[in-house]
């Protein structure tokens, strides 16, 4: 903990891998490594509802249509490559769409005034 982060480890499911686990403390070091790295990261569902559109998901199990399970379809958000730029870009755009409109639709208006790029 002392330089920033902690290690840890577990076994893969098939017993014959010991994976390393490395958690970093600090958000800025995180999102520096995952640029630099080109990194892919999943959006998150809140994402989604902030500008009002509908997460895709899967299509129901052969056995849902049937009646057989109960196996909800699973949320599929997108993977978009880090960016550092864009998540300092993306927060003041929200904090502006936020207080001039205090709710979502204020995003989707600005961001259709084309305002940002």
């Amino acid at each position: 903990t002392r330089c920033g982060f902690d290690i840890g480890w577990m076994v893969s499911v098939d017993e014959d891998e010991v994976i390393l686990l490395i958690k970093l403390k600090k958000e800025d070091t995180i999102g520096k490594i995952a640029d630099l790295s080109d990194l892919s990261m999943r959006t998150t569902l809140n994402s989604y509802r902030f500008v009002g559109i509908k997460c895709l998901q899967t299509r129901p199990t052969l056995g849902k249509r049937l009646g057989i399970t109960n196996t909800e379809p699973e949320d599929m958000p997108v993977y978009l490559e880090y960016e550092a730029t864009w998540k300092e870009s993306f927060e003041k755009m929200k904090n502006e769409a936020l207080s001039n409109q205090g709710s979502y639709m204020g995003l989707k208006a600005l961001v259709q005034s084309e305002k940002y790029p």
